[in-house]
Formats: C-alpha cells, structure tokens, sequence
C-alpha cells in the first residue's frame, strides 16, 4: 500500500488535502470561492492525470457559506474519492500465448493417447 505522504507529494498543486478513508479509498479536496468556470470532473481528471494509478471513484462539489479560518473540508470544494488500483500486468505476447496453448494442447493429446 502505498503511503499518504507520497500520495500528497504526488497530487502537490492539484490538491490542498488528502486524506485516507479506512477502507483504503483516499479523498482530494481543492477549496473554491469562485468555480471559474470549473466542475467536480475537471478536478477529478486532474486527479488522475497527476495520479495514473489512482481510479476516480466518485466527485462532487461541496458548497458552503464563507467562513474565515474554516479548514478546506469545512468550506466550498471539489472533492473526488479514488483508490490506487496496482498497475496492471502487461499483456501476455500473442506469439507467446500461441505457445502455451500449443503446449497445452499437446499434453492433453498425450494424455488422451496413453488412456486409450
């Protein structure tokens, strides 16, 4: 598993906090005052962007009256919830596969052959 302070290293300037859920799903907020124009998919695109092993789970936008000194999760945000799924395993080669089943094939005539 991979550790929340290299999670945050990773999402540095996209994020202002993350945080990690007991169940191993992590949580990105970016505060706003104004959208810009903005959307909780934007934020989460950029999560993963900056992220690639990191499926976006779900996003949102939480709005809030503007309270000076109130945490960023207490205030207006974008928030999106992802997990860090291990990268995945390369593809198998065709001609290597082709190979197996070959393999494969031939045991089950041998052993087919010496049933007989």
């Amino acid at each position: 598993m991979t550790s929340l302070k290299t999670v945050k290293a990773m999402l540095a300037g996209v994020t202002d906090t993350v945080s990690r859920q007991k169940d191993g799903t992590y949580i990105a907020r970016r505060g706003f005052f104004y959208t810009g124009g903005k959307t909780s998919e934007h934020f989460a695109a950029e999560v993963a962007r900056a992220l690639p092993v990191a499926r976006v789970i779900d996003h949102g936008e939480h709005w809030a009256d503007f309270r000076g000194g109130a945490s960023v999760a207490k205030g207006s945000h974008f928030w999106a919830t992802f997990s860090l799924d291990p990268p995945a395993r390369p593809p198998i080669p065709a001609h290597h596969a082709e190979a197996a089943q070959q393999e494969a094939d031939a045991s089950d005539y041998a052993t087919v052959g010496s049933m007989l």
